[in-house]
């Protein structure tokens, strides 16, 4: 790679011309010193760990696959193809590692590597490396620990919402990935396997700065994009700021984007505002109606007695009404009887079963919640109601179902009407009186057999089902 051939007739062809363009040469530069610093490496052996922090760096770096844990080859072919360009691919003889077919990115990083049974091909490991590093030492480079999270000092409910149903993108993937698509938005949510929306939500989530289009910079106009920014600022809600502004929810997620300051501080202007209104409306109440108790205010401001309960809990009880102790006249009324009241629903609860049991329409679960709620004892299930209803929660729990009785009783009043109707087992058949699917009839096989031989019912020879 340094220098030419002393012979007058080299027997092998010339594989690198002299006239490279710049970035073939850049390329070249690039893996030469990549080799350079694998050969000058003391103790450099192929170790697995270096395989599975590149799969990981990949992963981060926007390649994963949409489906599953392994690699995108399309998005690494194409990247590829314009990182090193067809000529370079062509002179290191890996051309036909642009086509997304060959699934060469997969078996170069395959679970046998990764384990350490086989050992990776060092161009394969350099060409993927490109995509995620500019030095290949970092792959076996100590990763500096993530600093420790600061304290949010917002009121509960107003902190950035950390219990998600999905995994937040990662800050370096959603950057790598934008600096892969060159700020494109929908080109970096199609690298990581995501909607453009929830990519711009994580790009807010990480303050990480997207500046407004000339597009739509132009479509809002320079005078209502400052409005909107100063209504976020004094934290007015954004359902208000759309209507007030004629905007759509993504538009103001863009403007944030452009200032990511901008959330942290709606969020805190709108907790601010919150406090203001609920506490004049506690002034304002005890200014109004002096004689008033505590249990009044709640229940004609039950929103904001709760959020000052919430979130400004010392505040509430340092203004709210002293307590009334001893205030009711009379004697107090005397403690009801429960052991009756006990007896009468748990024979209610027997019923119930029995005659839901004995119906010959479409069965019904016995659930603990629709027997106690039936009888008017859902008291039973909080704490204190296990101790007024003993024997309601002991009748209970014998006659409630299962999941899989409830499935054994449906099969049987399916097969039955089946049976009714004169008809052969089928799959769809049982389906459509059962209201099941077929991965529960195949589950339950030996049940639908076992209750078809006693109702001296025949299977369809094309049936699943057949014994």
């Amino acid at each position: 790679m340094a220098g030419r051939c002393g012979c007058s007739e080299p027997r092998t062809p010339q594989v690198l011309e002299a006239d490279l363009d710049a970035k073939s040469e850049e390329n070249w530069l690039w893996l030469s010193r990549q080799v350079t610093t694998v050969l000058a490496e003391p103790d450099f052996t192929p170790k697995a760990h270096i395989a599975a922090d590149l799969l990981a760096a990949l992963r981060r770096g926007g390649f994963a696959s949409l489906h599953g844990g392994g690699l995108s080859q399309n998005a690494i072919s194409e990247s590829i193809l314009d990182r090193f360009s067809e000529p370079v691919l062509s002179q290191l003889g890996v051309g036909h590692w642009r086509n997304s077919r060959d699934h060469w990115a997969g078996r170069a990083l395959s679970r046998s590597v990764i384990d350490g049974r086989r050992i990776p091909s060092l161009l394969r490991m350099l060409l993927l490396a490109r995509l995620v590093t500019d030095d290949i030492r970092s792959l076996w480079s100590p990763v500096a620990p993530n600093p420790a999270p600061q304290k949010d000092c917002l009121p509960l409910g107003y902190r950035t919402n950390f219990n998600l149903k999905r995994k937040r993108i990662e800050k370096e993937a959603i950057e790598s990935a934008l600096d892969a698509a060159k700020g494109r938005l929908t080109v970096a949510a199609e690298r990581l396997g995501v909607s453009f929306c929830t990519l711009a939500a994580d790009l807010r989530h990480h303050h990480i700065h997207m500046p407004l289009s000339t597009v739509t910079s132009k479509r809002l106009g320079a005078k209502r994009i400052a409005a909107i920014r100063d209504a976020l600022r004094h934290g007015i809600p954004k359902s208000k700021v759309q209507r007030q502004y004629d905007v759509s929810a993504w538009s103001i997620l863009l403007i944030e984007l452009d200032r990511p300051e901008l959330c942290d501080t709606h969020r805190e202007a709108s907790a601010v505002r919150q406090g203001e209104k609920h506490r004049d409306a506690l002034l304002s109440f005890l200014r109004n109606r002096p004689g008033k108790t505590r249990n009044e205010f709640a229940k004609r401001h039950a929103g904001s007695y709760f959020w000052l309960r919430k979130h400004d809990r010392a505040w509430l009880q340092s203004h709210l009404p002293a307590p009334r102790w001893g205030h009711r006249k009379g004697k107090q009324k005397a403690v009801k009887d429960r052991h009756p009241l006990d007896q009468a629903a748990s024979m209610a609860v027997g019923q119930i079963a029995r005659r839901e049991l004995a119906r010959p329409d479409r069965p019904m679960r016995l659930t603990r919640t629709r027997l106690l709620s039936a009888v008017g004892a859902l008291a039973a299930l909080s704490g204190r109601g296990r101790d007024r209803y003993p024997s309601t929660i002991a009748e209970v729990g014998r006659v409630a179902e299962t999941k899989e009785q409830f499935m054994r009783r449906t099969i049987r009043w399916a097969l039955t009407e089946l049976a009714r109707r004169s008809k052969a087992i089928s799959m769809n058949q049982l389906c459509r009186v059962a209201h099941l699917k077929p991965r529960q009839l195949i589950e339950n096989r030996s049940c639908v057999v076992e209750y078809a031989t006693d109702l001296d019912l025949s299977f369809d020879a094309r049936s699943p089902l057949a014994p």
